[in-house]
């Protein structure tokens, strides 16, 4: 007779089917697949440890599978499509407009002309990554690169755009962390008044009011330039900010700079809990996103970025990213503690924040002039 249950039990990987009566009636199995999908399929045991017994059959066969066609390190054979055709369609995939965006963007400007081959293999990262090395980006941002290419290639296996054996790229060597931090531009903070000052000519209308408001929060918050656009009302206090979660680091909080609050209380008066501080001029409920936001910006930063190119001059460019690290390192200047500088940065660890240090010599050196 089947078991009565009044609540389902479940195993690892294993979970009973209870039908109305709350009687246990067999189990089904949970595992991924080969096209790394989630699978969920009715097992033909008739107890808990049988079922688990199916499901180390299923996920052992699987493995071995994966580790073949690793060894084999067959191409990846595009057929009758492009890279640039599946790279659309995982663009398209994408829910989020900023990160459609932004991805769209990287991929046509770090992988050139990848596209349009028919075949790739293991050796074409290899390609890129020295490529871009010598184009001096930091290994961070060439890691990212390839992090992309290999979502694209993976959605193609995982989606059926590619033929049958084609090389998975889930695991491929990266590069190695750098510690250079001199591609990263910094400005004191009378350099930061100027840019302020830029960004709110007479008569400014409302963008560019807001473009000068998103700059001082940047700067005086210390925060990434998404987690200021994701701000709303409510996200403000008396003497906190709540920042969202980003980057899988949970969600903190920051105090109001005294150098703040008068412009941040006056922004956010008429605004109701769940506008957002930089929505739309109309509709204050929808945040603009990342890139409407450096398009209205960009009369601020045409000047210093003026003749240079982003790739080779990215120890003298400016972006939003600028007045991050600018903030990091001014704090450090002043404060000389790593932990402060951390806590507000919501660095994971104090390797990341001790980063701005190696940009303070010149600090290090005026302090040891006054003994």
């Amino acid at each position: 007779m089947p078991l009565k249950r009044m609540k389902q039990k479940k195993y690892k990987g294993v979970y009973e089917l209870l039908n109305s009566d709350g009687l246990v009636t067999g189990y089904y199995i949970n595992y991924c697949g080969a096209d790394g999908k989630t699978k969920k399929v009715r097992s033909n045991a008739g107890n808990p440890d049988d079922a688990k017994l199916e499901l180390n059959t299923i996920v052992t066969s699987l493995n071995n599978d994966r580790k073949n066609n690793l060894k084999k390190n067959i191409s990846l054979k595009l057929g009758n499509g492009t890279l640039e055709a599946i790279a659309d369609k995982y663009f398209l995939s994408l829910l989020n407009d900023t990160t459609k965006s932004k991805c769209e963007s990287r991929f046509k400007l770090y992988l050139g002309k990848i596209h349009a081959k028919k075949t790739i293999t293991p050796e074409h990262v290899r390609l890129i990554q020295k490529k871009l090395q010598k184009k001096g980006l930091s290994h961070k941002t060439i890691n990212t690169a390839t992090d992309l290419l290999r979502s694209i290639l993976n959605f193609g296996i995982a989606n059926k755009h590619l033929q049958s054996g084609a090389y998975n790229m889930s695991k491929y060597k990266k590069l190695t962390e750098d510690n250079d931090m001199s591609v990263e531009a910094v400005l004191s903070p009378d350099e930061i008044l100027e840019m302020f000052k830029i960004a709110l000519p007479e008569n400014a209308n409302y963008t560019k009011r807001r473009v000068h408001f998103f700059l001082k929060m940047l700067y005086y918050t210390a925060q990434r330039p998404q987690s200021i656009l994701a701000l709303q009302r409510k996200d403000i206090g008396k003497e906190l900010i709540t920042i969202a979660t980003i980057k899988r680091q949970g969600k903190h909080y920051v105090n109001i700079s005294d150098k703040l609050v008068d412009d941040l209380n006056e922004w956010i008066e008429d605004l109701s809990n769940d506008d957002y501080l930089f929505g739309s001029e109309f509709d204050k409920t929808k945040s603009i996103n990342y890139s409407t936001m450096v398009k209205t910006a960009s009369y601020v930063f045409e000047n210093y970025n003026i003749g240079k190119n982003f790739l080779e001059d990215r120890g003298t460019w400016i972006s939003f990213y600028t007045l991050r690290h600018s903030a990091a390192t001014n704090i450090l200047s002043a404060t000389g503690s790593i932990e402060l500088a951390q806590d507000l940065l919501n660095h994971s660890s104090p390797k990341m924040t001790k980063k701005y240090a190696k940009l303070l010599n010149p600090d290090k050196k005026r302090a040891v002039n006054v003994l």
